[in-house]
């Protein structure tokens, strides 16, 4: 009876969502509400788990698909101070670690080699291997922890707003500069331990949204005005496309790619999900006069800013580690994995792990509601708009077409954010999933002719 009154806490419905997040491949998602975290498996929906913290979950990252997770507390009653971001073990039930900073934690991302802690202007860097720090970065001002990482699990590509107004920065962590590792706080680019960064102007004004796909070889990017999207090349720096979500202004609540990069799907405030095609053969068309988008280092921002770089980058406690757990090892990983859902992937794991989740021919609508193409600009139902000439994007001149999406659907709630993905695997890359902050759950079928098929239920 004991162990059954148990279980029945750990169910308790949380009151409010504070968090939802995808894991490396959207195979799952995850909740962080007022009263812990759960797990859910993408498509076809269900609770894997869930875990009662008596408080609230602000953030939550997983590793990969293991027992290791990255939370920080959240909402009116925190389980965490706003300073701290804790490593749970779910094998053990257990904090393990605990990491605290000079100011909030406002977003972070956990990979094998290291978790990156985005503050108000810091962008900490933590290796998993000994559990200290790397490196610290200077940001702008980024009080909504605007920053992005490479999902797949062997990229180590970040991007996060720079130093200046809609100007963003891209930097691979893969590789060290040497081979002789030496542990050091630095937030001077020329001191990194790593590759030197890429830094390029994105937009105008404030950045909003960031967004790797996979591989990291792309980058999406967003401003506060909300209306035009921008997509990059991570290796050189050039845009290779422009995006239009429409003509007025609105919030990004989050961009996604599709693991092919054939499509990239957005959601924002006006209630309705865009699907984009990405032009992978477009050639970006520069005016001879253009500086094109490059790697630059502008000297006047950084003499403006080399008392204030120094001054930060001599602060070597910017966090303070706790180990709460001594005996913790690890490379104590478990797959957080159901029985069922082993026995049935038992010869799928001798494929390619991104193959490992497939579910192409199990994708089921019910209750449908059509959605009409009319819901498509009519002036632009050609996917594209006319071509304008020679203007001038962001200090750099370049001829190119901002390209409209070729499929909208009305996603339930316009007031509650909501966070987008493909359905990994999917041999036609017309599967979306869309969760809201409302606790709303929609799956959509993309046809043809462009009408979409929705079929919606409830998280929580």
């Amino acid at each position: 009876m004991e162990n059954f009154l148990k279980d029945i806490t750990i169910l308790e419905r949380p009151r409010k969502i504070l968090y939802i997040g995808y894991n490396y491949n959207s195979s799952y998602f995850l909740l962080g509400t007022d009263i812990g975290f759960q797990v859910h498996n993408t498509y076809p929906l269900s609770l894997k788990f869930c875990r009662r913290l008596n408080g609230g979950i602000s953030l939550v990252q997983i590793l990969n698909k293991s027992n290791i997770f990255c939370l920080i507390g959240g909402g009116d009653s925190p389980k965490y101070a706003p300073n701290k971001v804790l490593i749970w073990d779910d094998k053990k039930r257990k904090e393990i670690y605990e990491f605290r900073f000079n100011s909030k934690a406002l977003n972070c991302f956990i990979k094998s080699k290291y978790i990156f802690v985005i503050c108000q202007d810091t962008i900490n860097i933590i290796s998993m291997q000994t559990m200290k720090a790397v490196e610290t970065i200077l940001t702008i001002d980024n009080p909504k922890g605007v920053g992005t990482i490479s999902s797949a699990i062997d990229k180590y590509i970040l991007s996060w707003p720079d130093l200046a107004t809609g100007k963003i920065a891209i930097k691979d962590f893969s590789e060290l500069k040497s081979s002789s590792i030496t542990f050091s706080v630095s937030s001077n680019d020329n001191n990194s331990l790593f590759k030197k960064k890429l830094s390029l102007k994105a937009h105008e004004s404030e950045i909003a949204f960031l967004k790797l796909n996979n591989d990291g070889s792309k980058l999406a990017t967003a401003s506060k005005k909300g209306n035009i999207i921008r997509i990059f090349d991570t290796i050189n720096g050039n845009i290779i496309q422009v995006l239009k979500r429409g003509s007025g202004d609105s919030k990004i609540y989050s961009i996604n790619f599709s693991y092919d990069n054939n499509f990239i799907g957005l959601t924002s405030d006006h209630g309705t999900a865009h699907i984009f095609l990405l032009n992978k053969d477009i050639k970006e068309i520069n005016n001879v006069l253009a500086r094109s988008s490059q790697i630059f280092e502008d000297e006047e921002e950084n003499k403006n800013n080399k008392n204030e770089n120094n001054n930060k980058s001599n602060n070597n406690n910017d966090f303070n580690i706790i180990e709460i757990d001594k005996k913790n090892d690890l490379e104590d990983f478990h797959i957080v994995e159901d029985p069922n859902e082993k026995k049935n992937n038992k010869n799928k794991d001798k494929k390619e792990e991104k193959k490992e989740d497939d579910n192409d021919s199990n994708f089921e609508i019910v209750n449908e509601d059509l959605v009409s193409s009319d819901l498509l600009e009519k002036k632009n139902k050609n996917q594209k708009s006319i071509l304008s000439g020679v203007s001038k994007i962001m200090g750099f001149n370049s001829i190119f077409q901002n390209e409209w999406s070729f499929a909208t659907f009305k996603i339930p709630s316009k007031k509650e954010e909501s966070f987008i993905s493909f359905i990994e695997g999917d041999k036609n890359n017309n599967k979306i999933i869309v969760c809201d902050k409302f606790g709303n759950y929609t799956a959509a079928e993309i046809s043809p002719d462009k009408t979409v098929k929705t079929n919606s239920s409830y998280l929580i």
